[in-house]
């Protein structure tokens, strides 16, 4: 079984690669890997936002305070502590399911970055020359 960041790194790389043309049997498994693993990221990150809401700096709206693009500011380094530590319990929470894996043919372009990611939710069918 596996756990949230997996899974959220299994969905980047998806949402990378899906931008590619490929047969219609492989976009077809990607799509169907895609819907199950949609309720995951989800939750994900709702929860992800939840526990910034809780620790960030807010403006005067309650949205958290952004340094840059993806950057939260934090009001205490302890407030920063208590987050990463409270993400890191989230990274590992199992899914409570096994995903079926996706049988796709190689994609024409794909990263050592992404194939790690997708290695516990797709395998890859190699094409006979």
């Amino acid at each position: 079984m596996t756990n949230l960041k997996q899974c959220i790194a299994a969905w980047q790389a998806l949402r990378a690669i899906a931008t590619q043309a490929m047969d219609y049997k492989s976009a077809h498994a990607l799509v169907l890997l895609m819907e199950r693993l949609r309720p995951h990221v989800a939750y994900f990150s709702s929860t992800e936002t939840e526990l910034v809401k809780k620790y960030a700096e807010l403006d005067a709206e309650g949205n958290p305070v952004f340094e840059g693009p993806g950057r939260v500011r934090f009001r205490t380094g302890d407030d920063l502590a208590a987050f990463t530590r409270e993400r890191n319990k989230l990274d590992v929470v199992e899914l409570g399911e096994e995903i079926a894996r996706a049988t796709i043919s190689p994609p024409a372009q794909i990263s050592p970055e992404q194939l790690e990611a997708l290695f516990p939710y797709v395998d890859i069918k190699e094409v006979a020359t």
